[in-house]
């Protein structure tokens, strides 16, 4: 069996990946306040519970990172909005501005 098939593969794998556009984004408006992009689409569908619960996780864990919010935090507005970098399946994303408790 030829190594080349394998080579291209790898190749070809390998440079679809870094042109994924990130699933979240995270911006500090101040020490309590904070807006949060996730991504919606074909996996993550906008009215479904479960993309709301990854949502809501991932938000955690980007807190956690930042060590804000200690006592929780409340989503203030939620709204949808035009995806950066749109691919193909995934035009919106699910904007959250949130303020810690």
């Amino acid at each position: 069996m030829s190594k080349v098939p394998w080579v291209m593969m790898a190749f070809l794998l390998g440079s679809c990946g870094g042109s994924e556009p990130p699933l979240t984004t995270f911006k500090e408006i101040s020490d309590t306040e904070f807006t949060f992009e996730a991504r919606t689409g074909i996996e993550y569908p906008a009215d479904d519970p479960d993309t709301e619960a990854t949502h809501m996780a991932w938000l955690e864990e980007e807190l956690a990172k930042r060590k804000m919010c200690p006592k929780g935090f409340k989503i203030e507005d939620k709204s949808e909005i035009a995806a950066a970098g749109e691919t193909i399946g995934q035009t919106y994303n699910m904007a959250y501005h949130g303020a810690c408790n």
